[in-house]
């Protein structure tokens, strides 16, 4: 047999084993080129998830097209599985296997004893990095739920973190959060889940839902502070903040000589000597960093920032700065007396700029769209712009918004109705006004450009539907992409 012997030598230095190339054949070399094949893949590296098989399919190209394909003999050999498949095509299970394996694909030509080859790996993924959590109260138990695409159909894993490892999560469920910042600076993101039993507030890995830690590890006490209901949470640069349903803010920042991010503080942050009482944080979605935080004080009725980006100030509150020439007839960020502030987002975010958007009502029950810009680089707001809110008929105190964050566009959830706003126009527009339930949470897919809406009901339904700008252009409601329903209440729901 005709094999390159440094060839052989680095196979069998990889793989360990030689069985794969063990040839005890008798073999006519004098027309050794005439069955030449070539080997390819449309992909090199399959990405099967967990558990799943890995599929080759490979493309051969044949030197004589008259030859007798049924003279090739095929071998799948990996690094620590040894041959794993002997037909053409490769359908695999590497069980146990969450990561990633090399291996070569070799041809024999029978009738010679030639070989060809080529490498070839598998990198197994979980199934669930990618799709949609639901937070659901079940009974008071906190169930996570996931809509996935599986074979390019979604489906639902109902009470996945229970199915995973063989318990509850905890109790009395609130929110959820995505973050990119955790106790290690090299952690990529962890999923929180804010809940108010006994267990507590936890972060779990978001690849496999693995519990990380709790929201109590994290204070410099081992304790959350006495009182605190988390309802919101802040990540940026090189702070990170925690909000308890009093409006009590506590931080932590990051440690540049331990590379680590420090405990929360337990002592609420204050302000001019007097404790914040933080109605919203601002630092958008997972996949935008923003070089600092922007907060809601209710009690000054004044957005403000907490200084995010060099670490040797980080943690520290300041008011926003009015724009040096003052429009007509609109207040300033860091000056809303007389405004409540029902609901405030950010959109169209970089790491320096990002606009803000707030409904505020005055003294008189007027409602308005007021929206400004936020440079960290000066630290200034501009483009400030406000506008009647044509749609204050359909807002009461349990009416959910979301703004998107790429396209000008405001959901308005009350009840069983979901209306969009453009902002553009200042026309309200039905969307789906019959659902079987109370509309509990509205989010949209950030990861590709707000394209859909996530809709979770009381009953436990949840829709996922398409808000394409195609959609908005036809003024034609297409049927739901996809529609379930999971144990108890849905809390909450993010894209991940």
């Amino acid at each position: 047999m005709r094999i390159n012997k440094l060839l052989y030598g680095i196979l069998i230095a990889v793989f360990g084993f030689s069985s794969c190339y063990d040839d005890k054949g008798n073999y006519d070399y004098k027309e050794l080129g005439v069955n030449d094949i070539t080997i390819s893949f449309k992909s090199y590296t399959v990405t099967p998830f967990y558990g799943e098989p890995a599929i080759f399919v490979p493309i051969i190209k044949y030197a004589n097209k008259e030859v007798d394909t049924t003279i090739y003999k095929f071998e799948y050999c990996f690094e620590k599985y040894g041959v794993v498949c002997t037909e053409r095509n490769m359908n695999y299970v590497f069980q146990g296997e969450t990561g990633s394996v090399s291996g070569i694909v070799i041809a024999t030509d029978t009738t010679t004893g030639k070989k060809w080859y080529q490498s070839v790996s598998v990198s197994y993924q979980s199934p669930y990095e990618k799709g949609w959590i639901v937070l659901s109260d079940d009974g008071g138990k906190s169930r996570l739920n996931m809509i996935r695409l599986r074979n390019d159909e979604y489906v639902t894993d109902q009470k996945l973190y229970t199915t995973l490892y063989g318990e509850d999560l905890g109790t009395q469920p609130y929110r959820l959060f995505l973050n990119t910042k955790g106790m290690s600076w090299n952690e990529n993101k962890e999923l929180r889940v804010l809940q108010y039993g006994p267990e507590g507030s936890v972060s779990l890995n978001p690849k496999n839902l693995e519990k990380t830690k709790t929201l109590a590890s994290e204070f410099a006490s081992g304790e959350e502070p006495d009182g605190l209901k988390p309802v919101t949470m802040g990540f940026s640069a090189n702070a990170a903040v925690v909000v308890g349903d009093k409006g009590d803010m506590y931080t932590r920042t990051y440690n540049n000589d331990k590379l680590n991010y420090s405990m929360f503080v337990d002592i609420p942050m204050k302000y001019n000597n007097r404790i914040l009482d933080i109605q919203y944080v601002l630092t958008d979605h997972p996949l935008q960093t923003m070089y600092n935080i922007i907060i809601y004080d209710r009690a000054t009725q004044r957005f403000m920032t907490i200084y995010a980006a060099a670490y040797y100030y980080a943690g520290t509150p300041s008011v926003l700065n009015p724009p040096v020439v003052l429009p007509p007839n609109i207040p300033t960020p860091n000056k809303l007396t007389g405004y409540e502030n029902l609901y405030s987002q950010l959109f169209n975010t970089s790491y320096y700029e990002t606009g803000v958007f707030a409904l505020l009502k005055n003294e008189e029950g007027k409602i308005f769209a007021y929206s400004f810009s936020y440079d960290t680089g000066d630290d200034v707001c501009t483009a400030l712009s406000m506008s009647e809110f044509t749609a204050s008929d359909k807002v009461n105190e349990n009416t959910k918004f979301h703004r998107l964050r790429s396209r000008p566009y405001l959901f308005i959830a009350t009840g069983s109705a979901l209306y969009y706003y453009d902002l553009n126009t200042n026309i309200a527009y039905p969307y789906k006004t019959d659902f079987s339930g109370n509309i509990t949470c509205i989010e949209s897919d950030y990861i590709n450009k707000d394209s859909a809406v996530g809709i979770g009901l009381d009953n436990g339904e949840f829709y996922l539907l398409d808000v394409s700008e195609d959609v908005f252009m036809s003024g034609q409601i297409p049927e739901p992409i996809y529609h379930t329903k999971v144990a108890g209440k849905v809390v909450d729901c993010l894209c991940k």
